[in-house]
């Protein structure tokens, strides 16, 4: 499910004017940082291209990271910005709940999921949840996403 838009996103991912959790993961796992405004100077049906593009093994993530690349210098006035890509471990490997979603969950007074129902999310949910924990304050979509993902 390469193009998938949670619930949870509807609010400003759904017609793709915000970054999908999905295209995050994307950033993420390629190492590059785009801002809000470089995403919504691309056209639309770029902006949906990359959401569905696959994205999971390494020769993917390098086609579309060099999409983006591109894509980026047509429609954008800023510069892209590279960084260290992420190791996806935490979230493809449905081994333990990270730290940071515990603390997040003593944040909203929500049970961390076990592990066994930390194994039954699919990677771009637990990336979700990784991503939206990491927050310095409180995350107004943590809990929607807990209880969309059935865990709140």
């Amino acid at each position: 499910m390469t193009g998938q838009v949670f619930e949870f996103e509807h609010g400003y991912a759904h017609d793709l004017r915000g970054m999908p959790m999905a295209v995050r993961e994307k950033l993420d796992r390629t190492g590059i940082r785009a801002s809000r405004k470089q995403w919504q100077a691309l056209p639309l049906p770029e902006r949906q291209a990359l959401l569905e593009m696959p994205c999971a093994t390494h020769a993917e993530s390098q086609l579309w990271r060099g999409k983006l690349v591109e894509l980026l210098k047509a429609f954008s006035d800023v510069p892209v910005e590279e960084t260290t890509p992420v190791d996806p471990t935490l979230w493809v490997m449905p081994h333990h709940c990270p730290s940071e979603i515990a603390a997040q969950c003593a944040l909203k007074k929500v049970p961390v999921p076990s592990q066994a129902q930390w194994g039954t999310l699919t990677p771009l949910q637990r990336f979700s949840l990784l991503k939206l924990s990491r927050s310095e304050r409180q995350n107004r979509d943590f809990l929607p996403a807990m209880k969309e993902f059935g865990l709140a």
